[in-house]
């Protein structure tokens, strides 16, 4: 065998395995849209239908150990879905949707103590909902007396839902579903594009008892310290 022969066996091979990797990532798009596209259907009727029920919020969120938002109807519902070109495809970029909860009347609260108020903080942005601060200081000494806090106790639920075209799978992502804290998982295509699968994540979002998380990977839950 010659140099240029030995250059061709191994160009062959490579090109073997170029056309291999071509059909993957060809299938891996085509399943991954199709569970995608099921998923954005699925998720802008439910979101007409609720946001006719207007259903209330099954959830006890709780800023501090003496505000909490409960008992309150899920209002505001938004879906959107975006779009990208990719391998000369349009193709789905990511999925949201959400709805809100509100309290009636905002709240006012000191804290004297930096834990706590880190800890409300925390509390208030994975809420959603907008604060306002206000630094409170002895007048004659100006030495920090408290942090005071004035926001409408309300609560963001929120999904987004983000198609990997190249590695085959659909990376989801809550904020508020259970608590206030974010949930991050991945699923295969072949369970988003289940009915029955999404028909466990409406349950969830209406805190119902469901299985919306069984058999998914790459779980974390990240709460709001």
């Amino acid at each position: 065998m010659t140099f240029l022969d030995d250059l061709k066996r191994q160009a062959s091979a490579v090109q073997a395995s170029r056309t291999v990797d071509l059909k993957t990532l060809a299938r891996n798009t085509a399943l991954v849209e199709a569970a995608a596209t099921e998923a954005s259907r699925y998720l802008m009727e439910l979101g007409k239908q609720l946001d006719v029920l207007r259903p209330i919020s099954k959830v006890r969120y709780q800023f501090d150990k003496k505000t909490r938002l409960e008992g309150l109807p899920m209002v505001d519902f938004r879906f959107d879905v975006r779009r990208k070109r990719l391998r000369e495809q349009d193709l789905i970029d990511h999925i949201s949707f959400s709805c809100m909860i509100r309290g009636r009347d905002s709240v006012t609260l000191s804290k004297d103590f930096v834990p706590d108020s880190k800890r409300l903080e925390a509390r208030i942005w994975q809420s959603g909902g907008n604060c306002q601060t206000e630094t409170l200081r002895d007048p004659e000494t100006g030495h920090f007396v408290a942090m005071r806090y004035v926001f409408l106790p309300e609560v963001r639920m929120a999904l987004r839902i983000v198609p990997n075209h190249d590695e085959g799978s659909l990376r989801f992502t809550f904020n508020n579903l259970d608590e206030l804290e974010t949930i991050e998982c991945e699923f295969a295509p072949h369970e988003v594009g289940q009915s029955r699968r999404l028909d466990e994540l409406a349950r969830w979002w209406l805190g119902e008892p469901n299985s919306f998380l069984d058999g998914a990977s790459r779980l974390r839950r990240i709460e709001a310290r």
